[in-house]
């Protein structure tokens, strides 16, 4: 790797193979992003435009996503890259609630085709003693770059 991280993000974005976004080393936050295709050789990749740490990375194949970050100033925001523009971008509809250490997926539906990333779980931290873990998810739609609440 190019540099020590815990609490990364990653996904296999086809384009680049295995991506790490973020992460953190002794509690300071990283924007860095790279990839591996063999695990050997990393290669350094567009930063994302904040510190994100504790978040999800998900591809679609052709976009990457990232979100559901644990930095405070970050929580709901979402990040799109498009390997053609090769360039990160801010969603204009973030989350509905803070999901910091979230876990999150790809999922089509079966008979619309519709591509949804779903955020489920979590934790906001209300205070330095107040944590609130979620037992819920969202999903957003690819296609309309909605959210709307599953189960």
């Amino acid at each position: 790797m190019l540099a020590k991280r815990a609490e990364a993000g990653s996904a296999i974005f086809p384009p680049w193979g295995l991506t790490l976004a973020g992460g953190s080393d002794h509690f300071v936050a990283s924007s860095l992003v790279e990839s591996t295709r063999d695990g050997r050789v990393f290669k350094a990749r567009p930063s994302m435009p904040v510190a994100f740490y504790g978040g999800c990375l998900v591809s679609s194949g052709k976009d990457l996503y990232a979100l559901a970050s644990a930095a405070a100033r970050n929580a709901r925001t979402v990040y799109h890259l498009s390997a053609s523009a090769n360039k990160w971008s801010e969603l204009a509809s973030p989350m509905k609630v803070d999901r910091g250490y979230a876990a999150c997926g790809l999922v089509k539906h079966p008979k619309s085709g519709t591509s949804y990333i779903v955020v489920s779980g979590g934790r906001k931290t209300v205070s330095k003693k107040v944590v609130v873990t979620h037992s819920d998810m969202d999903l957003l739609n690819l296609k309309t770059l909605q959210w709307s609440t599953g189960a």
